[in-house]
């Protein structure tokens, strides 16, 4: 009995030692988690001038381990430990949190101010910077030492002694505001009595002509409208003083222009440029008698376009140039009235213009108020200039023209042309210069020789 007692006291014994071993085992993991937390601690506490890699070095070496002792506690307890259970002491946290963020953290060494209010007043933000290229000066070089923004093209060189080299940089600059204010200081020029009896010469004419070929082709329409009045002086101040040769050179090149711009679907770019035409004609304002006929025959010049399948013209410009012949007419029948000034024959009514393209009917019979001639009252009228065959042959292929505004155009400029003939005492047969046209288009036409008949017999 008492070796049988001896031995169970033993096992209880024994038991009891593996109880004590397994707790304190349990104990001492905690106690080394205890110890690389207070390492890691006292790793943020010494003081390094790089913070951040201090607690990134901190933070490598602790992980790995709190990932081993939460390997070797579940194989003890058989609980499930992740790193993320693990909670550090809040100052630890803090701590961290503040040096992640240098801002947050009073001032100190090493530590960052922070930014001033910005203040809104003009001092103090001052210019805008720019960009600029080699070394600054106080700025009393800057006008001599800076190069010359415009480069002048070589072409343009010979305005510079009649113009001014300011003048010359505003016409060939990019912008067109620019380009307008030159337009505008020369036409101030032009209106100056002391520069025009010093410049009016070939030369300065030539430079002027050679100006408006360019500013004439300019996409801005101010711009075309101040090339307009300017051709308009300079013709008036030029033309009479100077030799016709120069004045046809300087008129071959600037009227194609114009008229190109007579057949503009703009409403305005295009009355603007017959009336820049007329009033070249006009003696009073424009070119001498002299050169009505070459300002005539850019008129009746050939109008450039396609043929099409059924070998008929197209060209947009048609409709500007017919309206351009209709007005020139409607201006010689007005002062052909104002001459006669009787009340009782068609001498003393006109045709006046017509305002719908789409209105075939006959236009209403009205009397003007006398107006200024085309050409001088000594001079040839401009029905020598003008003569209907030359006309009839320019208008007929419109006649044939698909598009409808076309063919009215067209046959409101025969009607304009048989009134006016007919107020000289002539008796005009289109028929014979038109040739075969359509029966609808003949029975119009002799319609409106009807009306225009019976009121000069009325």
């Amino acid at each position: 009995m008492g070796s049988k007692f001896s031995k169970s006291s033993s096992l209880k014994q024994k038991s009891k030692k593996e109880e004590l071993n397994a707790s304190n085992q349990k104990e001492e993991k905690p106690q080394v988690v205890e110890t690389v937390i207070s390492e890691a601690i006292e790793n943020v506490k010494e003081p390094s001038n790089n913070i951040n890699s201090d607690i990134k070095t901190s933070v490598s070496v602790l992980v790995p381990e709190v990932k081993d002792l939460s390997a070797k506690r579940q194989d003890v307890t058989g609980e499930n430990v992740s790193p993320s259970t693990i909670q550090l002491p809040e100052s630890v946290i803090v701590k961290k949190e503040a040096s992640l963020d240098p801002l947050k953290t009073d001032l100190g060494e090493g530590s960052i101010p922070p930014k001033e209010e910005e203040t809104s007043s003009p001092a103090a933000k001052g210019p805008k910077k720019i960009d600029y290229i080699g070394t600054q000066t106080d700025g009393s070089l800057l006008s001599a030492a800076l190069p010359v923004s415009i480069k002048l093209p070589e072409d343009v060189l010979y305005w510079v002694p009649v113009f001014g080299e300011p003048l010359v940089r505003n016409f060939v600059n990019s912008d067109w505001k620019m380009r307008e204010q030159a337009l505008s200081n020369l036409h101030r020029l032009l209106n100056s009595s002391k520069w025009i009896k010093l410049n009016r010469t070939e030369d300065a004419w030539k430079c002027i002509y050679d100006l408006l070929s360019r500013s004439l082709k300019d996409k801005v329409a101010p711009l075309y409208y101040a090339s307009l009045d300017l051709l308009a002086l300079a013709i008036c101040e030029f033309a009479t003083h100077l030799p016709l040769p120069p004045i046809h050179e300087g008129l071959d090149i600037v009227l194609p222009l114009v008229l190109h711009r007579v057949g503009n679907n703009n409403a305005r770019i295009q009355e603007s440029s017959i009336q820049s035409i007329l009033n070249l004609l006009d003696s009073s304002r424009g070119v001498s008698a002299a050169s009505i006929p070459q300002v005539v025959g850019q008129i009746l010049s050939p109008v450039p376009g396609k043929v099409n399948a059924n070998g008929i013209l197209i060209s947009p410009q048609f409709v500007g140039r017919l309206n351009l012949l209709a007005a020139l007419i409607d201006r010689e029948i007005l002062h052909r009235d104002s001459q006669e000034n009787t009340s009782v024959s068609l001498r003393n009514n006109i045709v006046t213009p017509l305002n719908d393209t789409n209105n075939d009917t006959v236009p209403s019979i009205t009397t003007p108020p006398p107006q200024s001639s085309i050409g001088d009252a000594d001079s040839t009228p401009l029905a020598n200039f003008l003569p209907s065959d030359k006309v009839l042959a320019f208008v007929r292929p419109c006649l044939d023209n698909p598009d409808d505004k076309v063919r009215q155009s067209a046959v409101r400029v025969i009607v304009r042309l048989y009134c006016w003939r007919r107020l000289y005492g002539e008796t005009l047969a289109p028929e014979k210069y038109l040739g075969p046209i359509k029966p609808a288009l003949m029975q119009v036409l002799t319609k409106h020789f009807e009306d225009v008949d019976s009121n000069k017999q009325g």
